[in-house]
Formats: C-alpha cells, sequence, structure tokens
C-alpha cells in the first residue's frame, strides 16, 4: 500500500512538471507568433500614405466637389459631399489623403482603387466656375477615350520615401486642363 502511495505521490510530481512545461512551452509559441506575425506599430501608424492631388491647368480658378453615393440593400441611397476644393490657376489641392498598411499593400494591386473602390459606393467629381458646372466625371463609366477622373491612366503618380523617415508616400495627380472641361 505505501508502494503505490509513492507511486500516486511520484506519479502526480511527473503531471505537474509536464503540465507546467506544455504550459511553458505554449506560452513560448505564443509569444513567438505574436512577435513574428504582428507588427501593432504598423496597424496604429502605417507606413504607407496615400495622396491625391488636383492640379489646375486651366485658364480659371476652378471649384470642386467629390460626392460618395452609397447604395443600400433597401434600394435606398445615400449621397454625401466628401471634399470641397476651390483651385486657382496653376496650383494644386489634396482632394483626399489616407493611410495603408503593409498587408493593405500587399493585398491590393492598385492603390489607386484602394479609396475609389467598393461595390456600394459609387463616387462623383463636379468641377464648376462660379456656381456653373463645367465638367461631372464619374466612378462607374470609366471607358471612353475622353480623360476620366476615376480612371487611373490619366493620372500622374509617383512614390518616394524621404531620407530617414519610415513613411512610404503614394502620390497621386490629376491636372485639369482647358480642354478637359469642354
Amino acid at each position: 500500500m505505501k508502494c503505490i502511495q509513492i507511486r500516486n505521490a511520484q506519479l502526480k510530481e511527473y503531471l505537474n512538471i509536464m503540465v507546467s512545461k506544455i504550459v511553458n512551452i505554449g506560452m513560448c509559441v505564443v509569444i513567438s507568433l505574436c512577435l513574428s506575425a504582428c507588427d501593432p506599430e504598423e496597424g496604429m501608424d502605417p507606413t504607407h500614405q496615400l495622396r491625391y492631388y488636383v492640379t489646375n491647368k486651366s485658364s480659371n480658378n476652378l471649384h470642386t466637389d467629390l460626392y460618395s453615393i452609397t447604395y443600400w440593400s433597401n434600394g435606398d441611397s445615400t449621397c454625401y459631399i466628401e471634399r470641397q476644393n476651390d483651385i486657382n490657376i496653376d496650383s494644386t489641392a489634396c482632394v483626399w489623403r489616407g493611410k495603408a498598411t503593409i498587408d493593405d499593400v500587399e493585398k491590393i494591386n492598385n492603390l489607386f482603387y484602394s479609396y475609389f473602390s467598393g461595390s456600394s459606393i459609387k463616387y462623383i467629381v463636379n468641377v464648376s466656375l462660379n456656381d456653373s458646372l463645367l465638367k461631372q466625371w464619374n466612378s462607374w463609366d470609366t471607358i471612353g477615350i475622353n480623360k476620366q477622373f476615376f480612371r487611373e491612366s490619366d493620372w500622374s503618380y509617383r512614390t518616394y520615401q524621404n531620407n530617414g523617415e519610415k513613411y512610404i508616400y503614394h502620390e497621386w495627380t490629376f491636372e485639369i486642363t482647358d480642354n478637359d472641361l469642354q
């Protein structure tokens, strides 16, 4: 009987040692996964900065309105004015800025569409002079030979990283000329 008690005590001690080893190994695995798989700083402050600019190369001071239209499953829609800009001759205005994480950049083949995409959201840009509409572009009709605000090939693109900074900038610039407004 004493022999059995010793075995039970030894078994308990052995099980306690094994459980603590398993817990320690499990904690090491979890910590390793967290350290190698996630970058909390990147999620809080993404390194990819996105900028969309409009440059006025026309002969008039212009006003732009960027509208977003959300279509709901019940058939309703909501229209919001996202941005309004007054753009003087030979000047540039930022019409949108955003951020993207490394994962976003890897998932999105084309960063330009990271803002102007979405099946339930459509966009319209109105360009006006003294409250008179000169041009309207929409995000669902990008086919054609005329310049189109929502077609990336009609924008110039550059990417850069300032010396010593962690941010990588992606900039698109859309140039409006007198020909575009006819």
